[in-house]
């Protein structure tokens, strides 16, 4: 196996997660919410750490260090997996990745009530091949994320098994480099899979994201800041208009709110006034009232 070959294997990994996504995605938010997207063109992908689940990044770290240290029984597996300590350790606690994040549910109760105000909410659809183009074009790895354990684990066990490989193909090298080489590959391909893993009590959301890593992160636009309930919270732009693709809003649906037909003339009004005539407007079936 060549010095590469873990990257190869999670990139592999990662476009398997990019397979059969529903032909619509959505986002849900608030007024001012959908005024901002519309009015730049443009998502704001969350720094990781701020989400609403905090310990969502350590889960992946956790589970991949427990299920790599069952498969500990050699010295230089030893080693590897105290470089690994050492190494998550300086790393969990500033992930430097910025998520978007999408559902395929269009109008789900949990989520109006999570992610929009009690006054009201939307829920802006998108056609996936346009997301996986402007994925590309803001260079952002897109994917579903993974909920069930069984699969966490299939998916850490293909990285951990050809590491062993690795340690074995020295090559006339030290020992102490040929297990810094590996770790920092492993350690690389853990993190960009641990955006897309989700404790399983959130999987009725069928989250996909939009993930932008450090690398492309440092080159990208300055960090700006916005605040929720008080926090400052980190954000990077996502572009959804560019020179090749125009902004293209496939639906908005309205949420629960005591002002349906008047929000419902508000948004229509605005779409046309945005150039968005052919963007389908929909109301909530959520028999839901928090007023």
């Amino acid at each position: 196996m060549d010095n590469i070959a873990l990257f190869n294997i999670a990139w592999g990994l990662l476009r398997e997660l990019r397979n059969n996504p529903k032909p619509e995605l959505f986002h849900y938010t608030s007024s001012d919410g959908l005024l901002g997207i519309v009015n730049s063109k443009e998502f704001w992908m969350t720094k990781i750490s701020h989400l609403n689940d905090r310990k969502e990044f350590h889960l992946t770290i956790d589970a991949f260090l427990e299920l790599f240290q069952k498969h500990v029984n050699t010295d230089t597996r030893r080693k590897l997996l105290g470089n690994l300590q050492s190494k998550f350790k300086n790393l969990r606690n500033h992930p430097e990745f910025y998520v978007l994040s999408l559902s395929e549910q269009r109008d789900q109760l949990s989520q109006w009530r999570a992610y929009t105000p009690s006054s009201g909410g939307y829920c802006l659809g998108f056609k996936t091949d346009n997301l996986r183009k402007l994925a590309d074009e803001n260079r952002c790895t897109f994917g579903r994320c993974v909920y069930k354990i069984s699969k966490r684990e299939d998916l850490l066990m293909e990285l951990i098994e050809p590491a062993f490989e690795l340690l074995k193909n020295q090559d006339n090298q030290s020992e102490d480099k040929v297990v810094n080489d590996v770790g920092f590959q492993l350690t690389t391909c853990v993190l960009s899979l641990a955006c897309l893993i989700k404790d399983q009590s959130f999987e009725e959301e069928k989250e996909w994201r939009m993930i932008q890593g450090p690398m492309v992160a440092s080159k990208r636009a300055p960090i700006n800041f916005h605040t929720t309930r008080g926090y400052l919270i980190p954000h990077l732009p996502f572009k959804l208009s560019t020179n090749n693709i125009p902004l293209e809003l496939h639906s908005v649906s309205i949420g629960p709110t005591p002002e349906l037909e008047m929000s419902k003339q508000a948004l229509e009004t605005f779409l046309k006034v945005k150039g968005l005539k052919n963007c389908i407007v929909k109301e909530t079936k959520t028999p839901y009232r928090n007023w």
